[in-house]
C-alpha cells in the first residue's frame, strides 16, 4: 500500500539542541523492502529502525529518511575526501565513456551518500543515547501515522476487492445455470458428431460409451466447484485482521487457473464468454491484491 507520514521533534542536549524530521514513504511491493537514509554517524540505529518497521508493516517498499540539524545552526560540516575523489573520478569516467551524458553537477556530487556529514565529535555517549531514544520514539509516531494512512486505503481496497469477488460469484452462478441446461444438448451434439464419423463401424453400446467419455471430459462441474471454494476462501481472508496479501496472491492464481480451464472446456459460446469475463475480473484483482498487506 502507498502512504506517507512525517514526524518532527527536538531534543535538548547539554552541548546543543538538535531538531529532526522523519519522513516515511510506502509503495507497493510483493514483499517487504526497507531502505533508510540517516546521517553517517547514526547508521548504528539502522537495525533498530528495521526492527521497528518490521513490527508494524509486513509488505511494501518502505523508505525512511531522517534529517537532523542543530537548532542553533552551529553544526560543523565535514567532507569525506576519499569519497569525494571517488565520486569525481566516477563522474569523469562516465563522461569519457558516454560523451552525450550530462556533465556531473556540484549538486549531484554533493548528494553522494557519505560525502558530507555533520560533525558529531562533540556529543558525549550519554547525549548520543538520549538522542537515539528520542529518534526512535519519533519514528514510532511516524510509523503509527503511516499505518493509519494505509488502513484508510485498506478500507477502500476492501470494498473494491469485495465488489470483484461478488462479480465473479455472479458469473459463476451464470456458468452453473448454463452448464446444467446445456448438458443434454452437449450429449446430443457429441453423439451426432461421433456417429457421423464412425457410422456403423461400432455398436450402439460402444458409441454410447465413447460419447459418455467425451461428455465427462467436457464436464466443468469440478472447475465450478473449485471456483466456488476459492471464492469462499478469498471472502474469508478479506475479513481477517492478520496480513493476508500472500495468501490472496495464491488464491488469485488458483482462480485464474480454473477460469482458464473453464474457457478451454466451454462447449458453447455462452460459457466461453462467461469464462472470459471471469478472467478479466480476476486480472483486475491480481493488480489490486499487490496493495494488500
Amino acid at each position: 500500500m502507498t502512504g506517507f507520514a512525517r514526524a518532527t521533534g527536538e531534543v535538548s542536549l547539554e552541548s546543543k539542541t538538535l531538531s529532526y524530521v522523519w519522513e516515511i514513504r510506502s509503495l507497493n511491493n510483493k514483499g517487504l523492502d526497507i531502505r533508510s537514509r540517516l546521517p553517517s554517524w547514526l547508521e548504528s540505529l539502522e537495525q533498530t529502525i528495521r526492527a521497528e518497521i518490521k513490527a508494524k508493516i509486513f509488505r511494501g517498499s518502505i523508505t525512511a529518511n531522517l534529517t537532523l540539524k542543530s537548532a542553533e545552526n552551529t553544526q560543523n560540516l565535514s567532507i569525506n575526501h576519499d569519497v569525494l575523489e571517488q565520486a569525481v573520478a566516477a563522474a569523469s569516467l562516465i563522461q569519457e565513456k558516454l560523451p552525450t551524458a550530462q556533465p556531473a553537477s556540484t549538486d549531484g556530487i554533493l548528494s553522494v551518500r557519505g560525502l558530507i556529514s555533520v560533525a558529531e565529535s562533540d556529543l558525549t555517549d550519554e547525549e548520543k543515547e538520549l538522542l537515539s531514544r528520542n529518534l526512535i520514539q519519533s519514528l514510532q509516531q511516524a510509523l503509527a501515522s503511516l499505518c493509519d494512512a494505509r488502513s484508510d486505503e485498506g478500507k477502500a481496497l476492501f470494498n473494491l476487492l469485495t465488489g470483484h469477488l461478488n462479480e465473479i460469484s455472479r458469473l459463476l452462478k451464470l456458468a452453473k445455470n448454463e452448464a446444467e441446461t446445456a448438458t443434454e444438448a452437449l450429449r446430443t451434439r457429441l453423439y451426432d458428431q461421433v456417429n457421423s464419423l464412425v457410422g456403423d463401424a461400432v455398436s450402439e453400446e460402444r458409441l454410447a460409451q465413447e460419447v459418455t467419455l467425451l461428455a465427462v471430459k467436457a464436464d466443468i462441474r469440478e472447475e465450478l466447484d473449485r471456483l466456488d471454494a476459492h471464492l469462499a476462501s478469498a471472502k474469508t481472508l478479506l475479513r481477517e485482521r492478520e496480513p493476508v496479501g500472500r495468501k490472496l496472491d495464491f488464491l488469485i492464481q488458483e482462480l485464474n487457473r480454473e477460469a482458464n480451464t473453464l474457457c478451454s472446456k466451454a462447449h458453447n459460446l455462452e460459457l466461453k464468454n462467461i469464462g472470459l469475463s471471469m478472467k478479466a475480473t480476476i486480472d483486475q484483482m491480481r493488480e489490486q491484491v499487490q496493495n494488500v498487506q
